[in-house]
C-alpha cells in the first residue's frame, strides 16, 4: 500500500464507501484496453466514459468495482465492462482499498444455585471494533456492551393430598444489547424475524447498530411423562421501529392406547403492523400397522384492508414397515388470501417403498397440485411431480436392471448467444468463416482454448413454465455369477466371459401442462423446448483375460433444442466401434480399435448444418518398465466425408507420451500430438477432423502435480498449440496451495 493510499485511509475514518482511488490508468499510451469517449447528458453536459478496445491499442487500462445501483457500467464477461449510461449500471472504474480492522470481544459468565431447584446464570459482554486502524477519526463509537440474565426453576413435582399432579418447569430470560456492541458471530435465534412476526418493511438495516431489549418467560407442565403443555410470553424492542409481543402455547398428548394430539398456537403483535396468528393442530393414532392422521394449519396477518394468509386442512394414512413394504397417501386443501384475491389449491402426495424384497428395491413418490382463483378465467394451474427408482438384481447379481423416472416443474427463458471479441488469444472461441461470405454467423464460432472471442449467453423475454422429464433404464448381464457347475467346455467359458450393458436415456422439457408422454415424437412442434435420447449397447468378451479381450459398442443419440432465439437445432449421431486388448508381455499392453461414427446436424437460422460419415482406426501401446514409469504411443488413421459440402478429410495422428509417478506424492505427465490433415477443400468445418485444420497440427502438454505434505501442494501445467495459418500459442499455469 502506497503512502498516498495510507494517507487517504487516515483521513476518512470509518467510512468504507470513501476508501477508493481511481481505477483509470492513463499510462498505457496506445497499449491499453480502453479508449475514452464522451456522452452527452441532459442539459448538454459532456460526460467522459470508456469503451473496451479489442485490438489492445487504447490509452487506458481500467479496474472496475461493483457499487450497485448508480454505477455506469455492466459486466458482460471475460473481464470486459460496457458503458450502460450514467447511473444505469452496477460498476464504476474505481479500486476500493481494504480497511485494516480490529475486533475484540470479552465475555464474563457466571452460574449460581441458591436453591436445589433454582439456578441463576448470566453473561456480561464487551466488544471493541475499530473499522479503520489507520485513522483515529470516528473511534468514539468503538466500545459496546451487552448482558444476559437467566433464572430457571428446574422440573419440580406437584402434589395435592399426596397425589402427583405432574411436574412444572419455569424459566425467565432477559437480554440487553447496546447499539455499539458487535459479536463475533450470530447470537439471535434462527429465523428470528419470522418467529417474532417482524415484516421485511419494518426490519430495515441489520440487527446490529440498534439498541435491543428482550424479555421472555416460559414454562412447561408435564401431567404425565408422555404429555406436555408448553407456554411462553416474550417482548422484543429493537431500535426505534421494532416493538413486538409474542404469546405461544404448545400442547402434546401421547398416552398409551389413546390418539396422539398436538396443537400449536402463536399470537404475535408487532407494533405498526397487524397481529399475526398461527395455528397448527393434528390428531392421529395407530391401527395395527396403519397410522391415519388429520391436521389443520393456518396463518393470518391482520391489516386495515382485511386479512392476508392461508388455512389448510388435510389428512392421510401411512403404512409403516409391513415387512419390506411401506407406503403413505396424503391429501390437503389450502385456501389463500392474497391482497384481496382468493386462491384454492388441492394437493395429493403418494409414496411407496419396497426394500430388498426378492432382489427388488422400489422407491416411488408422486405429487399433484391444482390451484385456481375462483371467479377468474384462465387461472387454473396444475403441477405434477414424480420420482421413481427401481432396482432388480436376481440370479446372484447375474442380471441387474435399473430404471428411474423423474418429473419436475421449472421455468425456462429464451436465450441469445453473443460472441464478443476480446483480443487475440484472450478468449475461448475463434471465428472460422466456413461459408466464405465474410459475415460472422453464429454457427461459425468454434471452441478454442486460445481463441479471440468469448461467449455471453443472454436470457431475454419472460420465464415460461415447463415440465421436465428425466428417465432412463439400464440392463447389465454377467452370466458367470449365476453359473453353478464349473466346466472347461467352450460354451461354459464363452458364457462365463460374456458381459453386456444396455443403457437407455430420455430427457425432455416441454411447455405442455398435461405432463409428458414418453413415446411422443419430438417433432410435435415448438412446445418441446429440449429433447434428448440415448441408446447404448456394450458387449464384452473375455474382459478378464490378459491374453485377448474384445469390446463392442453401438450407440445412437438424438438431441433437439428450441431454447435459443436462433431457432431449432437437431443433432444426431450413430456410433459402431470394436476394440481388442491384449497383454503381449507382462509389462506391455496393446489396444487396437475401429470406430465408425455418423453424425448430423440440422438447424434453422445461421447454424452450420452437416452430415458426416467418419471412419477411424486406432492402435495404442502402453509399456510400464517400472511401477512408477509408463510410456505410451498412439497411432490413428481416419477419414471424414461431409455430404452437404462434398468435403473429404483424411488424417494421420501420432501421440507419444510418458508418465512418472512418485508414490503418495504426485506425478508428472508429458505428451506430444502430431496430426497431418489432407482435404479436397481449402477449409473444413470444425466438426470434421476432430476440430483440426487442414495441414500440420501440433500440440504439447506437460503437467506436474506434487504434494509436499497434507497442507501444501504444487501444480504446473503447460500447453503449446501450433495450427496452420495461426501463430504458435504457449500457455502456462502454476499454482501453489498451502493451508494453515
Amino acid at each position: 500500500m502506497s503512502k498516498e493510499e495510507k494517507d487517504l485511509l487516515g483521513k476518512i475514518g470509518d467510512n468504507s464507501a470513501s476508501a477508493w482511488i481511481s481505477g483509470v490508468d492513463s499510462s498505457a499510451a496506445g497499449k491499453g484496453h480502453y479508449i475514452a469517449l464522451y456522452d452527452t447528458l441532459p442539459g448538454g453536459k459532456l460526460y467522459r466514459y470508456y469503451r473496451f478496445d479489442p485490438q489492445g491499442q487504447g490509452d487506458y487500462n481500467l479496474s472496475f468495482s461493483w457499487v450497485g445501483e448508480g454505477g455506469d457500467y455492466t459486466y458482460i464477461g471475460g473481464g470486459i465492462y460496457k458503458y450502460a449510461g450514467k447511473g444505469k449500471g452496477q460498476y464504476l472504474p474505481r479500486r476500493f482499498l481494504p480497511l485494516p480492522t480490529s475486533h475484540h470481544v470479552e465475555v464474563f459468565d457466571f452460574t449460581l444455585n441458591p436453591l436445589k431447584a433454582v439456578s441463576l446464570s448470566g453473561e456480561i459482554g464487551s466488544s471493541s471494533v475499530d473499522l479503520n486502524t489507520f485513522s483515529s477519526r470516528d473511534d468514539g463509537d468503538n466500545l459496546g456492551r451487552a448482558y444476559k440474565l437467566n433464572a430457571s426453576l428446574h422440573p419440580s413435582p406437584i402434589t395435592l393430598w399426596n397425589k402427583s399432579l405432574g411436574s412444572l418447569r419455569l424459566s425467565m430470560r432477559y437480554r440487553s444489547i447496546g447499539k455499539r456492541f458487535r459479536p463475533l458471530g450470530r447470537i439471535s435465534e434462527v429465523e428470528e424475524k419470522y418467529q417474532w412476526g417482524i415484516s421485511t418493511e419494518t426490519a430495515t438495516g441489520t440487527d446490529f447498530g440498534q439498541q435491543e431489549k428482550k424479555r421472555e418467560i416460559s414454562g412447561s407442565y408435564h401431567p404425565t411423562k408422555q404429555s406436555v403443555l408448553n407456554f411462553e410470553y416474550g417482548e422484543l424492542e429493537r431500535g426505534d421501529n421494532i416493538r413486538t409481543i409474542r404469546r405461544r402455547i404448545n400442547l402434546r398428548l401421547k398416552e398409551k392406547k389413546a390418539p396422539r394430539i398436538s396443537y400449536h398456537w402463536d399470537l404475535l403483535s408487532p407494533q405498526g403492523a397487524g397481529d399475526v396468528l398461527r395455528q397448527r393442530g393434528s390428531i392421529g393414532c395407530t391401527l395395527w400397522k396403519f397410522i391415519p392422521e388429520v391436521y389443520y394449519e393456518s396463518e393470518f396477518r391482520s391489516s386495515s384492508s382485511g386479512r392476508d394468509g392461508f388455512q389448510q386442512i388435510g389428512g392421510g394414512v401411512s403404512l409403516s414397515s409391513w415387512g419390506p413394504l411401506s407406503c403413505s397417501s396424503n391429501y390437503a386443501k389450502r385456501e389463500e388470501h392474497l391482497s384481496g384475491r382468493r386462491a384454492l389449491a388441492f394437493t395429493q402426495q403418494h409414496r411407496l417403498q419396497i426394500r430388498k424384497w426378492h432382489s427388488l428395491t422400489l422407491n416411488t413418490e408422486y405429487s399433484r397440485r391444482r390451484r385456481h382463483f375462483p371467479g377468474e378465467s384462465a387461472s387454473k394451474q396444475r403441477t405434477d411431480l414424480a420420482d421413481i427408482d427401481v432396482r432388480f438384481s436376481p440370479f446372484k447379481g447375474a442380471v441387474l436392471a435399473e430404471a428411474h423416472y423423474r418429473l419436475t416443474s421449472s421455468g425456462v427463458t429464451k436465450k441469445l448467444r453473443n460472441y464478443v471479441y476480446v483480443g487475440k488469444t484472450a478468449g475461448r472461441y475463434i471465428w472460422d468463416d466456413t461459408n466464405g461470405n465474410g459475415q460472422k454467423d453464429e454457427g461459425e464460432f468454434v471452441p478454442d482454448p486460445n481463441g479471440d472471442y468469448i461467449l455471453y449467453i443472454e436470457e431475454v423475454g419472460e420465464s415460461q413454465p415447463v415440465t421436465e422429464l428425466d428417465s432412463g433404464m439400464r440392463l447389465a448381464l454377467e452370466p458367470r455369477k449365476a453359473l453353478v457347475q464349473k466346466s472347461n467346455s467352450l460354451w461354459n467359458r464363452i458364457v462365463s466371459e460374456f458381459s453386456s450393458n444396455t443403457t437407455l436415456q430420455l430427457q425432455r422439457k416441454t411447455r405442455r401442462e398435461n405432463g409428458l408422454n414418453l413415446w411422443e415424437p419430438s417433432e410435435s412442434g415448438p412446445a418441446i423446448m429440449r429433447d434428448r435420447s440415448l441408446f447404448q449397447q456394450d458387449i464384452s468378451l473375455f474382459g478378464r483375460s490378459r491374453k485377448l479381450s474384445l469390446y463392442l459398442r453401438y450407440s445412437r443419440c438424438s438431441d433437439l433444442s428450441n431454447e435459443y432465439y436462433s431457432g431449432s437445432n437437431r443433432f444426431s449421431s450413430v456410433e459402431n466401434s470394436l476394440k481388442l486388448r491384449s497383454h503381449l508381455l507382462p509389462r506391455s499392453t496393446v489396444e487396437v480399435g475401429y470406430i465408425r461414427e455418423r453424425k448430423a446436424r440440422k438447424g434453422s437460422g445461421t447454424s452450420v448444418n452437416y452430415r458426416i460419415d467418419s471412419h477411424k482406426l486406432r492402435a495404442e501401446l502402453f509399456h510400464r518398465p517400472a511401477m512408477s514409469l509408463e510410456f505410451s504411443i498412439r497411432l490413428q488413421l481416419a477419414t471424414d466425408w461431409e455430404a452437404e459440402r462434398r468435403a473429404r478429410a483424411t488424417w494421420i495422428s501420432l501421440s507419444p507420451g510418458f508418465c512418472y509417478r512418485v508414490r503418495a506424492k504426485g506425478r508428472f505427465r508429458a505428451q506430444m500430438s502430431y496430426t497431418d490433415v489432407n482435404s479436397n477443400k481449402p477449409t473444413l468445418i470444425y466438426q470434421m477432423a476432430e476440430g483440426k485444420r487442414k495441414g500440420t497440427n501440433l500440440r504439447w502438454n506437460a503437467n506436474l502435480d506434487y504434494r509436499f505434505s497434507q497442507y501444501a501442494s504444487f501444480s504446473f501445467a503447460y500447453c503449446g498449440i501450433k495450427r496452420p495459418e495461426r501463430d504458435t500459442v504457449h500457455s502456462l499455469k502454476a499454482e501453489m496451495k498451502a493451508y494453515f
